[in-house]
C-alpha cells in the first residue's frame, strides 16, 4: 500500500508540473514549447480548452493538487484511511475518465495533438492503473 501512494504522490507531482507550465504559458501569452506534433496551440487555444469559462490547465492543477492531498493524508494517517482511499479511487477515476474523453476529442474533434496535454492524460492513465493494480489484482 506504501509503495502504491509513493507511485501515486510521484505521478501527481508530474502532473502538477506539468499543468503549472501549460497554466505560466498561458498567462503570459507565450506559446508552449510542443517537442512533438507543433499543434499545442491548436489545442490549447480551441473553443474545447475551457469547461464554463475555466481553463482545463487550471481544472488539471487542481485535481492533481487534489490528488497529493489526499495521498498524502493517507500516507500520514491524518484521517480515516478506508474513506481517503475510497476517495482517492473515484478522484483518479474521474480523471482518467476525463483524460479519455480529452484525448478523444483532440484525435477525433480537433484533429490535432498538445503534446502537454497528452502527457497529463498519461499521467492520469498510470494513477488509475496503479491504484487498479493495487487494490485489484
Amino acid at each position: 500500500m506504501q509503495i502504491t501512494l509513493i507511485i501515486l504522490l510521484v505521478l501527481a507531482l508530474l502532473g502538477l508540473i506539468d499543468t503549472s507550465y501549460l497554466i505560466k504559458k498561458r498567462k503570459s501569452a507565450a506559446p508552449p514549447v510542443c517537442p512533438i506534433g507543433g499543434h499545442c496551440n491548436l489545442v490549447l487555444e480551441s473553443k474545447y480548452s475551457t469547461v464554463l469559462g475555466i481553463h482545463l490547465d487550471l481544472l488539471g492543477f487542481l485535481y492533481y493538487a487534489g490528488i497529493i492531498t489526499l495521498t498524502l493524508l493517507t500516507i500520514f494517517h491524518v484521517w480515516d484511511p478506508e474513506l481517503l482511499t475510497i476517495l482517492l479511487q473515484i478522484g483518479v477515476g474521474a480523471g482518467v475518465l476525463t483524460s479519455l474523453v480529452l484525448i478523444l476529442t483532440q484525435w477525433l474533434i480537433i484533429n490535432a495533438w498538445c503534446f502537454w496535454c497528452t502527457i497529463s492524460a498519461l499521467l492520469s492513465f498510470a494513477m488509475g492503473l496503479t491504484l487498479m493494480i493495487a487494490y485489484y489484482a
